[in-house]
């Protein structure tokens, strides 16, 4: 098979066969040869990275669990063994997910090819680009290089229209889990609110209790953004 050579559009292109449940090996023998060289010239920037790694991130998650559903039967197996091979790499979707993406991951713990081709700076949105396959997870969607900064938007207006619950009796605004694991991220307890207040689940002047709702981690593939 005839790969593009923009890795944006290859990551793209993985990710829609993914969806499809269609063949996905080809794609990954590919990237498990790809020459370093290009992950250096075409990833240049914190865009270029974000949107090939969400992306890339993405459809292995799908593809390995279409594939073989019983992965899913330990999770942190599924997460944490290097069976992904990319420029002749070793790495796991835990590194790909808290090294290169997230950027949770302490630096000196990281290998060279994390640090080279980790984003420098993330949108703290980004958290709402990364679905692990499970009930709690944020829609997917396939970002673009021209529009990702409105995908994130989008993505994450949709997640907390589902996810989060403002009470208005007991002044109580529940929030996705994923808000709690990365408050830090969106400036405390304080930016949290403000932060939801932006996207009009919260009255402006409110000053709401914040709990947070559990994370549901049963299965759920194929959660793609509705068009």
């Amino acid at each position: 098979m005839l790969f593009d050579e923009d890795l944006i559009k290859f990551s793209q292109d993985f990710l829609q066969v993914a969806q499809k449940n269609q063949y996905t090996k080809s794609f990954r023998h590919h990237l498990q040869y790809l020459d370093k060289e290009q992950l250096k010239i075409q990833l240049i920037d914190d865009a270029h990275k974000t949107v090939f790694w969400v992306n890339v991130y993405n459809a292995f998650v799908q593809s390995l669990l279409k594939e073989a559903p019983s992965l899913y039967r330990n999770l942190s197996d599924f997460h944490n063994r290097k069976r992904i091979v990319i420029a002749q790499h070793k790495i796991s979707l835990h590194l790909i997910e808290h090294s290169i993406i997230r950027r949770t991951r302490a630096r000196w713990r990281m290998s060279s090819f994390e640090k080279e081709f980790c984003i420098e700076a993330p949108n703290p949105l980004i958290h709402f680009s990364l679905n692990a396959a499970c009930i709690s997870a944020p829609p997917i969607d396939i970002y673009t290089l021209d529009q990702y900064n409105e995908q994130l938007h989008k993505v994450t207006e949709a997640y907390l229209q589902k996810e989060a619950l403002y009470m208005e009796d007991k002044n109580m605004l529940l929030l996705p889990k994923l808000l709690q694991w990365y408050k830090k991220d969106f400036g405390g307890n304080k930016g949290l609110t403000a932060f939801v207040q932006k996207y009009q689940l919260v009255p402006q002047e409110i000053k709401p209790k914040l709990r947070f709702q559990p994370f549901d981690t049963a299965i759920a593939l194929n959660a793609f953004c509705i068009k």
